[in-house]
């Protein structure tokens, strides 16, 4: 499964709210639901903060226009937002906690199946290891044989040039005088 597709933070304040007016649950589930399966949890999470600041700052905007009673209004919606605030940050938590739970859990049973697959491939492996640790000598052998033979071939190529130079020194016969063997 790749990488969850982007989600906007105006697509998670309208899930938000329209999940307010459903009177559901704001959970991190219920709001990746919302949006189509879109986003990262912690995408979400974080737009979910921001989303509940941004209600607590418009709500004290709305509190601070009004006149009259409007410290009893702040009051009253000011208790309002911190008790969503405090229902939004529960519904996070347990959510966040019940999603980790679960990716234990399979992490757990991944981790069983891997080490049961390791055990006996760990079995196989030591049939392997005899079998390579053999090959390795053979190539050992092998790798001694053609560093011999380079030194083989290094020095007859020595010997070679040795002998060029040698012929190159030596005056040039002239063209009536025939070369002997």
């Amino acid at each position: 499964m790749g990488r969850p597709a982007e989600v906007s933070k105006e697509a998670v304040m309208n899930a938000v709210f329209d999940l307010m007016v459903q009177n559901r649950a704001l959970t991190i589930s219920a709001v990746r639901e919302h949006v189509g399966k879109r986003g990262s949890n912690s995408t979400i999470l974080q737009w979910m903060h921001e989303c509940r600041e941004e209600i607590r700052r418009k709500v004290l905007l709305l509190v601070h226009m009004k006149a009259g009673n409007a410290e009893l209004i702040r009051d009253l919606i000011e208790q309002l937002v911190w008790r969503m605030v405090i229902k939004l940050e529960e519904d996070t938590r347990n959510a966040a906690s019940a999603e980790i739970l679960a990716m234990k859990i399979k992490e757990q049973s991944t981790n069983r199946s891997h080490l049961e697959a390791y055990v006996e491939k760990s079995a196989r492996d030591s049939e392997r290891e005899e079998a390579l640790q053999l090959l390795l000598v053979e190539y050992q052998e092998v790798a001694d044989r053609a560093s011999a033979g380079e030194k083989l071939i290094s020095q007859q190529a020595s010997e070679i040039q040795r002998l060029r130079a040698e012929l190159e020194s030596k005056p040039k016969a002239s063209s009536s005088e025939p070369v002997s063997p």
